[in-house]
């Protein structure tokens, strides 16, 4: 019987934050409501020796709503970073859109007319938060061209903030002469393309954002410019869980020079999280008993790593083509 009840009791551990891993804070704070009861229990004891000293660590009531407050405003911050740290779809495009929720979630905290030192300090750290965010990402990253092309380029969102930054017309033009310059000079031919409640309200900000929005200025008639406009012209395409690579790949003979511009921005990834997955798997490759490998095999090991999933599949739909075909010549015999 005490064996059943030890194995049925959950073991919990204090997370430790750490400088070089995301929301190792955010960890560390549900870690420590979730031990809430122990550390209240531990505390109301007086009998032990260490009693002054644990009554100094634990934290007071005041100290665990102060928590239960700042949870909710960087789950948001976490599901953000969980998402663009992605590699099996495009998130540089995502980049403005992602800050402008977060600065509008700052935003909302820092007007809530609550009363209490709790929410004085909420207010406070979600201030800081906010001019941090601005400081690293001017205007919600409008500044990168790379952020703002993307924005305006992806079919959910089609340059919805940059309109209400008063940018909208000088980021198209910016982009026409970037790429149009670059079209000259390569002599390239023209080409023939987590987070349920979050998602959410984003569509809800974007469809806010996108109302009475202007057509680009059609100050020439370049072939560009056209595409443009009848990009713009389409209206937002609905859906949050919208494949923006496969919209593209669809609508690429349709708008060619559009594409090749999607093509450019949205292959670069807006974390360093995938480089940072083939750099760890480098490490796994190259060990301490395995120092003489050559550089070309240390590079096949690592793509075949990479890549084994795809391998996988694709070898599953060789081996299911087979069959197929095994079963047909069965028929055709009979």
């Amino acid at each position: 019987m005490v064996l059943i009840i030890y194995f049925s009791v959950k073991y919990c551990k204090m997370v430790t934050p750490v400088e070089t891993r995301w929301n190792s804070s955010l960890m560390m704070m549900r870690s420590v409501l979730q031990l809430r009861p122990a550390l209240e229990a531990v505390k109301e004891c007086t009998h032990r020796s260490t009693d002054a000293r644990l009554q100094y660590l634990v934290p007071e009531k005041e100290e665990f709503e102060l928590l239960e407050s700042i949870v909710p405003i960087l789950t948001k911050f976490e599901a953000v970073s969980d998402f663009m740290s992605g590699e099996s779809y495009p998130t540089i495009c995502h980049v403005m859109v992602k800050i402008c929720f977060l600065q509008l979630t700052l935003k909302k905290a820092i007007e809530t007319d609550n009363q209490g030192l709790e929410d004085d300090s909420l207010r406070e750290m979600c201030a800081n938060m906010a001019k941090d965010l601005e400081k690293r990402f001017p205007n919600y990253g409008a500044n990168e061209k790379a952020y703002a092309y993307s924005h305006l380029l992806h079919p959910g969102q089609k340059g919805t903030i940059l309109y209400q930054l008063s940018i909208y017309n000088q980021t198209v033009q910016k982009m026409l002469e970037d790429e149009e310059t670059a079209t000259a000079e390569t002599g390239l031919d023209v080409a023939m393309q987590v987070l349920d409640e979050e998602e959410d309200e984003e569509q809800a900000m974007l469809a806010s954002m996108s109302q009475n929005m202007p057509k680009p200025n059609n100050n020439d008639d370049t072939p560009m410019m056209k595409e443009v406009i009848a990009f713009i012209n389409g209206g937002l395409v609905p859906g949050k869980n919208l494949d923006v690579l496969a919209y593209w790949k669809n609508h690429e003979k349709q708008f060619p020079l559009l594409a090749r511009v999607v093509w450019k921005y949205f292959c670069i990834q807006s974390t360093s999280c995938s480089s940072q997955r083939t750099f760890s798997t480098g490490g796994s490759t190259v060990t301490a008993k395995r120092t003489k490998l050559d550089p070309i095999n240390v590079n096949m090991l690592v793509y075949l790593r990479e890549n084994m999933n795809k391998i996988k599949l694709e070898k599953l739909i060789l081996e299911t083509k087979e069959e197929e075909e095994i079963e047909n010549e069965c028929n055709v015999d009979k």
